[in-house]
Order: structure tokens, then sequence, then C-alpha cells
């Protein structure tokens, strides 16, 4: 089967009506697709067309990595994750930091009434005293993503 530069870009536009992907996921998505169908090695202009393509969709504002920034970072706030945690996971989705620190940073004060939410559903509202507790409940929202700033306040009223 030859593949041509419109098979790519309709497989991005195929992936892209499903959900938001950064760059570099449609890049290895397209290229294992491709690749995997194409048994002859063209590598190097397959990989061209690729990039050729995604530089288009971003040029037309059909892929944006802002646009799937906002997006996580709002579905990962939805299911209790905190910014350090949201920050790790769009690190390994191959987003520089300054693409993203911009955005976990607009929600500034939100972070802490964040994990105030998650831990009330957790663990209830009952002040502790015990510290093996108030370490067992740190560790919780620590792997949530919440930092110290924003978990100290809420076991040490």
């Amino acid at each position: 089967m030859e593949v041509t530069i419109s098979d790519i870009r309709h497989a991005a536009m195929n992936m892209l009506a499903r959900r938001e992907h950064t760059a570099r996921e449609l890049t290895d998505k397209l290229g294992k697709k491709f690749r995997a169908a194409n048994e002859s090695d063209i590598g190097e202009a397959l990989s061209g067309w690729i990039e050729e393509v995604i530089d288009q969709l971003r040029h037309e504002g059909l892929q944006s990595n802002a646009r799937f920034i906002e997006m996580f970072i709002n579905a990962r706030r939805n299911r209790g994750y905190g910014p350090v945690r949201i920050a790790q996971e769009l690190k390994q989705k191959g987003l520089d930091s300054s693409d993203y620190e911009l955005m976990l940073d607009r929600y500034g004060e939100q972070w802490f009434e964040q994990a105030r939410q998650v831990r009330k559903k957790k663990f209830g509202c009952k002040q502790i005293s015990e510290a093996k507790e108030k370490a067992r409940q740190s560790r919780f929202l620590q792997y949530r993503g919440f930092t110290i700033e924003q978990i100290e306040p809420l076991l040490n009223p």
C-alpha cells in the first residue's frame, strides 16, 4: 500500500476529531500507523510528511498544544489531581515546562481549595491530632500532586 500525504492528513484529522493531541503524540501515532501499514522503508520521507502535516494543522488551528494543555489540566483537576502531578504527566507527554507552567499558575489559590476538597472526600472533615494520621493524609495528598505549602494548612489549622 502506497502512503500519500493526504492519507497522513486524513488519519491526523481523525485522531484530532476524537480528542486533542500534542504534536509529539500525533507524530508518534502517525509514525506507528504508517510504518506498520507500509513495510517498505521510506522512513525519512514519511517523517517529513508527518512533520509537514502537523505543521499545516497547527497553522490552520486544528492542532494546538496550548488547547491540549488546557483540556488536560481541567480533566486532571476534575479528577482531584494537583499541580505537581499534572506537570509531571504533561512533561511525560513531551511538552516543555514553559508551555504549561503559566496555565498551572493561573489557578493559584484554587489549588489549596482543590486539596481541601480532595482531603474532605477521602478523609472527612474532622481535625486530626495523631502524627501517624497526619503523615498518612500528607502522603496521599502529595501522591495526588499537591505541594507541602498546599497540604500543611489543611493538616495543621
